[in-house]
């Protein structure tokens, strides 16, 4: 069984993800979705990058408006 990230290591990883902008997370959620390995949580494991992208979908509901340019 995997250790949950404390709150600072949450804190740490959302911040470093969240300053590559709105858009971008936007687009890295839907890549890990569709099983893309993310460099920043790569290192973890597989629970603790759910729990990393569980905390950056509740964080990125906040920017609604934001929305991923289409290919």
């Amino acid at each position: 069984m995997s250790e949950s990230l404390t709150d600072k290591e949450m804190h740490d990883y959302l911040e470093q993800i969240a300053a590559s902008g709105c858009a971008d997370v936007n687009q890295l959620i839907i890549d890990f979705d569709n099983g893309a390995e993310i460099a920043e949580i790569a290192h973890l494991d597989s629970a603790q990058q759910q729990q990393v992208m569980t905390e950056l979908r509740k964080v990125m509901k906040v920017y609604d408006s934001c929305e991923v340019d289409p290919e």
